[in-house]
């Protein structure tokens, strides 16, 4: 079966983020004597949950604001209270709904709960990638259309990318520049057999050496 390719000029940004509590520990027979740090945490994360579904706004290439829980941990034994909890999360964001607006919102939800919970409550920001948006008429995105049809023989779709690269980093710096997120690969990509086919890889190879060599020369 062939792959069927998109060619990127905008993708997500992304948030990673990990909201901690830490309470006190003490014998399950006792917890009167402790601070259970996982009651706290799952009001915390019972409200995040109730946000992200207010972000409901869409961006006509990138579609919705993705927030995915994605790992929680808490506690070390069944006969006592837990000292620690954390949940971490990922969140795919778009221009419509911007970064600085969803971290300050769960900035808030935790300070909001650090004044009512007896266990100390943290936010860390973990990783925070703005999206990044392109012109599809741009030089660079035509040229990789182009040779992209050519070479893999299939009509290329342009549009977006759902996760985030470091492109988003380049951007920062420089907001005028161009980018495409195009390669070789396939829907394996951050599974344990993920691999990439050797044709398809020199496919790709011939298609950058075109656009490269198209770009600098025209």
């Amino acid at each position: 079966m062939t792959e069927q390719y998109l060619l990127s000029y905008a993708h997500k940004g992304s948030i990673t983020y990990e909201i901690a509590t830490k309470g006190k520990t003490a014998h399950s027979s006792s917890p009167q004597l402790g601070i259970n740090a996982i009651a706290p945490l799952i009001k915390t994360y019972d409200q995040q949950i109730n946000y992200f579904k207010t972000l409901t706004k869409e961006n006509p290439v990138l579609g919705k604001t993705v927030p995915v829980v994605t790992k929680i941990k808490g506690g070390d034994q069944l006969n006592s209270v837990p000292a620690a909890a954390a949940v971490f999360g990922k969140i795919r964001t778009i221009p419509e709904e911007p970064n600085d607006q969803i971290i300050a919102q769960l900035q808030r939800i935790v300070a909001e709960n650090n004044r009512d919970a007896k266990a100390d409550i943290q936010f860390k920001l973990l990783g925070n990638k703005y999206p990044v948006m392109s012109n599809p008429d741009d030089k660079l995105i035509q040229l990789l259309h182009r040779f992209g049809e050519q070479e893999l023989d299939q009509v290329l779709p342009l549009g977006g990318y759902p996760g985030g690269t470091d492109a988003a980093e380049f951007v920062r710096k420089n907001p005028a520049i161009s980018v495409a997120v195009f390669g070789p690969g396939n829907m394996t990509a951050h599974q344990v057999d993920e691999f990439v086919e050797l044709d398809n890889f020199e496919r790709f190879i011939a298609i950058y050496k075109q656009t490269l060599t198209a770009f600098f020369n025209d």
